[in-house]
């Protein structure tokens, strides 16, 4: 894994050098927007889906959080995006920036009200982006929602190469494809967020993928 970064159990990715932050498909509002469609889901019933922000603060050094996209569900909400903030804020920690994903609609006329960046954001020599082609520059991104099977359940990743990390979708109710098949990540290394620890699960593709090695959290045994 790339010096530059540390993989947190809580679907962030930290960039040590400048104590960044990143966390891509957060969907806030969904439990909302699944109640406008018909879904029968309570109100009042959802804790505050960015609550593992305040736990992964707890124990890692971050000063700034940067949205790689799919900040929202159905479209920008300004009052749900001023209690992130605030959230944000309680824990020391600035909402620095958010790249606009393609479930971030209506974007553009809140650009005075929040810190959108169209054309991603730079932390050292990588570039946060929602989507990105394949070329020669370091990428972080998000918008796959990547998942692995791990004990009979599917389980948010990471998937990583020397110069492409894409993370897992921050929200627990985002929907994750396994990737342990997906010919598009062969030759990347998976990284499973199992409980409190992040677990490398070898390389995609490879008959030794299926032994996983620890590499935050408790030791294996």
């Amino acid at each position: 894994m790339n010096a530059e970064w540390m993989l947190l159990p809580e679907r962030l990715a930290v960039h040590l050098t400048t104590r960044t932050a990143v966390a891509a498909d957060l969907h806030l509002g969904y439990a909302e927007a699944r109640r406008r469609c018909g879904d029968a889901i309570p109100a009042g019933t959802t804790a505050d889906p960015w609550l593992p922000i305040a736990d992964a603060r707890k124990r890692f050094a971050f000063d700034r959080l940067v949205v790689a996209g799919d900040m929202f569900e159905r479209a920008v909400d300004l009052e749900l995006a001023e209690r992130f903030r605030a959230f944000l804020l309680s824990i020391d920690v600035t909402l620095s920036a958010i790249v606009p994903g393609n479930h971030d609609r209506g974007w553009r006329k809140h650009e005075d009200r929040l810190p959108f960046a169209p054309d991603g954001v730079e932390l050292g020599e990588w570039l946060v982006a929602h989507d990105a082609p394949d070329d020669s520059r370091p990428v972080i991104q998000g918008h796959h929602h990547p998942a692995w099977p791990l004990r009979g359940r599917r389980v948010p990743c990471f998937v990583a190469s020397a110069k492409r990390i894409v993370l897992p979708a921050f929200s627990l109710d985002a929907a994750g494809g396994s990737v342990a098949s997906n010919p598009r990540w062969f030759g990347c290394r998976a990284y499973a967020c199992d409980g409190d620890a992040v677990q490398d699960m070898g390389a995609i593709g490879s008959i030794t993928n299926r032994r996983p090695r620890r590499l935050l959290g408790r030791t294996r045994r």
